[in-house]
């Protein structure tokens, strides 16, 4: 097992580890859960510290024993960040693993990993967790030399449009780094369907897609995980779940955008929005029999205007977007991160309720 696989969040691997329909075009409401996710069976979530070392991190205990761990780690001394998803297995094995590694040279490399063998020190007997607090603030000087020009973290509540019943949450992590690329770290935990989404999205300077790891849980159980490479007009799907280990390629065109489902990802469907707006959008549904693969979706996509809005999370400069003809969007305009979504015709609303963020100007976002 090469070292460098698990270096990010290595730090609580050794010691222990504690679906919807896209809102873009969402489905007619049928009868929905109100009571806890039952794919989740625990969550812990915290922050680390140590010297040069920061690690934000979320920790998601599923009923079969399983683990979701992400992990968002800046190393200073080594100039160094990145956004990690671990699928560990219920007998503590590495069932897939994706760790993005970016320098503050520009230099960047991932690697994506099946079946690792891993021994732990504890076992998972005694569950360790970290402080449950936000990151505190890496300072300026720590960004750049981390490779990082900016970054936020947040959460969204999900809840209907009509009387804000409750529906889900997600939470994020965005990173933009120093050269332009930027990447959104996300889980989504929608008990009204018993779905849960983590999500990593990785853009070039162009906002093209270059790399993506979605892990997908249904009402009907674990669907499976797929990791997307971009490569030129290729993109390559590699796909494990219940229909087994396959693979596909498709050619996509020069402007694109990657529809994981969780809202967070959405904003960057605007990216290019002039008439419509491209997705390549993955199959999400709770049948387990079909593959997570995409199909290229055009979307009519209208800009309605530069808007403040005020969400629980603070007051923020958005630009307006209507997507699919029935669903609005505020999103930030330099990264666009989602800040508010709503589709009156299903009754849905997505709205930021927590946020934290550094590296940002007044004229970029106001909170």
């Amino acid at each position: 097992m090469p070292a460098r696989l698990f270096r990010a969040g290595f730090f609580l691997l050794v010691l222990g580890l504690s679906a919807h329909p896209s809102p873009v075009w969402p489905q007619a409401a049928a009868p929905e859960n109100t009571g806890p996710n039952k794919n989740l069976a625990s969550h812990s979530a915290g922050s680390f510290r140590s010297g040069g070392v920061y690690e934000d991190w979320q920790s998601l205990a599923h009923p079969d024993g399983s683990t979701t761990l992400l992990v968002w780690r800046a190393d200073v001394r080594r100039g160094t960040h990145s956004d990690a998803i671990y699928r560990i297995s219920a007998d503590n094995q590495i069932a897939a693993a994706f760790v993005p590694e970016h320098s503050r040279t520009g230099a960047a490399r991932s690697e994506f990993a099946r079946d690792r063998t891993v021994d732990f020190a504890d076992g998972r007997a005694q569950v360790i967790r970290l402080p449950s607090k936000p990151l505190g603030a890496l300072g300026v000087r720590n960004l750049k030399r981390a490779g990082i020009a900016r970054w936020a973290r947040g959460r969204y509540a999900y809840t209907t449009l009509k009387d804000r019943r409750a529906r889900g949450s997600e939470d994020f992590h965005l990173t933009v780094r120093s050269d332009g690329s930027r990447s959104l770290s996300m889980w989504h935990d929608i008990f009204a369907r018993h779905s849960q989404f983590s999500v990593n999205l990785q853009l070039d300077a162009a906002q093209r897609p270059t790399e993506a790891f979605v892990s997908y849980w249904t009402v009907n159980g674990y669907k499976g995980s797929t990791h997307i490479k971009v490569d030129g007009s290729q993109l390559l799907a590699d796909y494990r779940g219940q229909s087994g280990d396959l693979k596909k390629t498709l050619e996509v065109p020069a402007q694109f955008s990657i529809g994981s489902h969780p809202v967070a990802g959405d904003g960057w469907h605007t990216f290019d929005c002039q008439g419509n707006t491209r997705v390549y959008s993955m199959e999400a549904t709770a049948d387990l029999s079909k593959p997570m693969f995409g199909q290229l979706t055009d979307l009519p996509c209208e800009t309605l205007g530069a808007e403040r809005v005020t969400v629980p999370a603070g007051t923020f400069d958005t630009l307006h977007y209507r997507i699919g003809g029935v669903s609005d969007v505020w999103v930030t305009a330099q990264d666009r991160m989602m800040v508010k979504f709503i589709t009156e015709k299903f009754d849905r609303a997505y709205t930021l309720v927590v946020y934290y963020g550094e590296g940002f100007t007044q004229s970029q976002l106001r909170k």
